[in-house]
């Protein structure tokens, strides 16, 4: 080694002397060479030798400089940061003269050095009367980084580096948020040649970025220099947009621009790979990725992204009806125990049958979802509003358990179910008294005493005392005096509108109804003079939609005045109103005849007759707007007025005149139990030649009737026509369906609200119809709350105890007998159908009996659950593997067949298997047994199945081959 060095030694020695040998010219050369090769430091060495010679050589001050800042790069690109600034200060001690130093030292320079310092040099060199859009785009790199702004000010006005410095900044500021599109837009103003011009190329890219456009972001980045300072960004983001890059280095690239994504970078990757670990039920892949994207999503507090993950899993779960007791095991091992109660709390307030004990489960955790007590009142009212909602529009399908617990909690006192829905809301709103939506749910609950109204007129007040700009309020309290009788109270709070807010319809409206309400009692009075001042209020005020109201009070009014003259009266009324307006002007003089004063009766009659002729000249869309019910508001001025009643005789004529599309709309207008089957009729002849789209729409309406009409109760005929439709047609028909849903109640009304048929397992009761068909309007009728709360009495130790979930660490074979509990017992049996007395109407007792006798007592060798249970385990069994033996088919078949043996429905009459089939189904475990072995006969093709398996796993008494 020694010899090495010495001989190294004696090289170097000799390059030394013949470097003294050479002159300025030949150095200079040579170090031109060196630095050509990259070589810096045999450069530096050459040229230091020039300096010892002469110190004021200017072409050699250049190339020492250039060398020094070569080596600088070189150490900073090898990681020797404290080496390469060194070398830096070093190159600054040899820095040129900016009167003379080239273009390249100056860019290098400005690179380096401070920026006040770099501002400076170049502004020395601008004195010299030269530019660099090299060094103004560094510059400008700089600043916009640093945000030193003022630096620019030194330099002049009329140079685009100060000129377009307004421009940039306010581009940087939507950068900063992100708003990629407005920036280009900001950016628009600067030229080609500003030191700026790369930032709108950059923002372009970005834009395109930012919509996944990744053709036009690469185009843009393509025209932007390596020298621009957020060029490393740049190039990563082209890596993630090439095609021919790995997987691996487009990984890597993504890593290094985590900031630009939405969330951690792989989380779509991960949340796939969990739903596919539910759907393959592996417990512990579940447990640890949820886990996993929790602290992704959520690191300061993780196990409250769990909890709100497990709550989506689960209603996926439920929704797709499959076993949800995965996640809820999943959930008792990650969550704590307050968590844990709050998780089982929140899944019974939105699936469990029975509000009022959801409900107070729920508030008794807000504790733990919350630490600020406004926070938890605000939430406990929230649950209370949505609570008498719930109740208020699905009770026949619901449970009352817990009711007597909830109100002695809540401190509320009740008679009836109407002072039950009102004592909630109002507790809510005492709770949270801004609440819009609470205020808006209690007008819409049903007032028929007068402590009721009394109540709600209270709440009103307060109401109209907290937002005191809205004339909301006014309207309801207006519409509340009319309903008491109390007409001035109801026209000094319409002033009170006025005031609020003079230019709002719904105001313009309500102040005409009045004054034709004032008008009405005078007329009743017979103070005809009072009746004129009033009419002429209502005709001064510009409200287009009471036209045809005005006109035909004013035509009643005149009429008793003249009563010969009924004709002229009309012809004066009506002159300016066009025919839809007229038409219904004259359809409700018909409607109250019996108020019209005349000496000849038989012109109403004839006009009524010609209003029946020419309806069907009109056209389809002349004809819904006639036919229309009127608004709420309407009812203290026509109470009990329908126009369309007034052509029942000749409605089928009606129906010609309307095509497809507008057919519905009549439909809706005049569905009651009274005219169903008129409707299906006609259904029935438009399908012969519907076109596709409206073919669908009709035959759901047909369907939807059939099952209002309790003649059908089949999910299937409604999955028949929503799987044909696709778009905007699907979305139609999700609309028919909400619409319809306002005429039913139970099941079928929560299936159509939410377009999910398969709610339709139990039976429900028919027409649900509005104000028009009392007979069938469930909220006339008051409820029975005897749920048992006296016999099983609920306090606050006992309070989340319930069957489904048990907080015991019961093995997983008594979990799965739970669920079965309720066919040993009959009071949870009726629960569960919709009250006892509607269920044992329904099915047949012959039918109830045998199925509970068919489990006999616990221990039996042939007791149905254990048998469940190892079917349910040799289901579990062929999923797990690709193609199950042939064998194990004949096993789970038999098993299957042995299970209905032990039920007892062999032979029985089709209605009879089609009840038992809905009473298995109510159960969600056994429910989920049965779609599993569905799905299990279907994939293995197994056609040797008995007739009574065929129905009840598929519906209908025989499947599609």
């Amino acid at each position: 080694m020694a010899k090495k060095n010495k001989k190294n030694r004696k090289l170097r020695k000799k390059q030394q002397s013949k470097l003294l040998n050479m002159s300025d010219d030949q150095l200079i050369e040579k170090s031109c060479q060196a630095l050509a090769k990259n070589n810096a430091r045999d450069a530096i060495s050459i040229i230091k030798q020039v300096l010892k010679n002469k110190p004021s050589h200017q072409k050699a001050i250049d190339l020492i400089f250039q060398a020094y800042m070569m080596r600088e790069q070189q150490l900073v690109k090898k990681g020797m940061h404290v080496e390469a600034k060194a070398i830096l200060d070093q190159a600054f001690e040899y820095l040129p003269d900016f009167s003379v130093i080239s273009e390249e030292n100056l860019c290098t320079y400005v690179a380096k050095t401070s920026l006040p310092m770099a501002a400076d040099a170049y502004l020395s060199y601008l004195q010299k009367e030269r530019t660099s859009k090299r060094a103004e785009k560094i510059l400008a790199d700089r600043v916009f980084v640093s945000g030193q702004w003022r630096l620019i000010e030194i330099f002049d006005e009329n140079n685009l580096f100060r000129k377009d410095c307004e421009t940039i900044k306010a581009a940087q500021l939507l950068m900063i948020d992100g708003k990629w599109e407005d920036a280009v837009q900001a950016l628009k103003p600067l030229s080609r040649i500003s030191p700026y011009s790369e930032f709108k190329m950059f923002c372009r890219g970005m834009a395109a970025f930012f919509v996944e456009d990744d053709r036009e972001m690469v185009r843009s980045f393509d025209r932007i220099s390596k020298d621009f300072t957020l060029y490393p960004m740049i190039q990563e983001l082209k890596v993630i947009a090439s095609p021919v890059e790995s997987f691996k280095r487009k990984g890597h690239a993504i890593s290094k621009t985590e900031y630009l994504w939405d969330g951690p970078v792989h989380l779509d990757r991960q949340i796939g790979q969990l739903i596919t670990a539910l759907e393959k039920k592996q417990s512990n892949t579940v447990k640890s990725m949820t886990q996993s994207i929790s602290k992704a999503l959520y690191p300061k507090q993780p196990e409250w992204a769990s909890l709100y993950i497990l709550l989506l899993l689960y209603s996926k779960c439920m929704i797709e009806q499959e076993s949800p007791y995965l996640i809820e095991s999943v959930a008792k091992d990650i969550l704590e125990k307050k968590q844990y109660l709050l998780f089982k709390s929140k899944l019974n307030y939105q699936f469990a049958k029975w509000p009022f004990l959801s409900a107070a489960q729920y508030i008794d955790c807000l504790k733990t979802e919350f630490s600020n007590v406004e926070s938890q009142k605000i939430a406990q009212a929230m649950i209370l509003f949505q609570t008498a909602k719930r109740w208020f529009e699905n009770h026949m399908s619901l449970s009352s358990k817990g009711l007597k617990f909830l109100t002695n909690q809540l401190k509320i006192d009740f008679e009836t179910n109407e002072e039950l829905l009102i004592a909630l809301v109002c507790k809510g709103l005492k709770l949270d008294p801004i609440n819009k939506k609470g205020y808006e749910l209690l007008t819409q609950l049903p007032r028929k005493n007068r402590e009721s109204k009394n109540v709600v007129e209270d709440q009103l007040l307060i109401m109209s005392d907290k937002f005191q700009n809205d004339p909301l309020p006014c309207l309801e309290l207006a519409t509340l005096y009319y309903e008491k009788h109390a007409f001035r109270k109801a026209e000094t709070i319409l002033e009170e509108a006025m005031k609020r807010a003079p230019h709002d319809n719904r105001v313009i409206e309500r102040h005409v109804i009045s004054l034709l309400i004032s008008a009405d009692k005078n007329y009743n009075r017979a103070k005809m003079h009072l009746v004129d001042r009033d009419i002429q209020k209502a005709r001064q005020i510009e409200c287009k939609t009471m036209l045809p109201f005005l006109a035909e009070r004013s035509i009643l009014y005149d009429v008793y005045q003249s009563p010969d003259q009924l004709l002229e009266c009309i012809e004066k009324n009506t002159k300016s109103l066009n025919i839809s307006e007229r038409f219904k002007a004259l359809s409700l003089l018909c409607l109250e005849s019996e108020r019209v004063i005349t000496n000849d009766s038989r012109i109403l009659k004839k006009i009524l007759a010609d209003l029946k002729k020419q309806i069907v000249t009109l056209s389809g869309i002349e004809i819904l707007a006639i036919l229309s019910p009127f608004p709420k508001t309407i009812a203290p001025l026509f109470p009990n007025c329908f126009i369309a009643e007034l052509f029942n005789s000749n409605i089928k004529e009606i129906f010609k005149c309307l095509d497809d599309k507008e057919i519905l709309s009549l439909f809706d207008i005049i569905l009651s139990p009274y005219n169903a089957n008129l409707i299906i009729k006609e259904i029935k002849r438009r399908l012969k030649t519907a076109d596709p789209t409206n073919e669908l729409l009709l035959s759901f309406y047909q369907v939807t009737l059939l099952h209002l009409e309790n003649k059908k109760r089949d999910p299937d005929m409604f999955y028949y026509i929503t799987e044909q439709a696709k778009g905007p047609v699907l979305d139609e028909l999700r609309a028919l369906s909400r619409r319809l849903s306002h005429h039913a109640a139970g099941p079928l009304k929560r299936a159509l609200e939410a377009f999910e048929f398969s709610l339709i397992v139990v039976p429900f009761p028919h027409f649900f119809d509005d104000d028009r068909s009392s007979s069938y309007n469930d909220n006339n009728h008051d409820y029975d709350f005897d749920d048992g709360d006296d016999e099983y009495p609920i306090n606050n130790k006992n309070l989340h105890d319930d069957n489904f979930y048990d907080d015991d660490d019961d093995d997983d074979d008594d979990d799965f007998f739970d669920d079965y509990n309720f066919f040993y017992d009959d009071d949870d049996d009726d629960d569960y159908f919709d009250g006892g007395e509607a269920f044992e109407s329904m099915i047949n007792q012959k039918l109830k009996q045998m199925l509970l006798e068919s489990f006999g007592e616990l221990g039996d060798d042939d007791d149905p659950r254990y048998e469940l249970l190892q079917l349910e385990q040799k289901l579990n069994l062929a999923d797990s593997m690709s193609k199950p033996d042939q064998k194990l088919i004949s096993q789970v078949v038999k098993q299957f067949e042995h299970v209905l043996d032990l039920f007892q429905v062999r032979n029985e009459p089709i209605i009879v298997i089609n009840m038992a089939r809905e009473f298995f189904s109510a159960t969600p475990h056994f429910s989920n047994i049965l779609k599993q072995m569905a799905d299990f006969i279907d994939k293995n093709n197994v056609r040797n199945i008995s007739r009574e398996a065929e129905m009840i796993l598929f519906h209908s008494k025989k499947r599609k081959r």
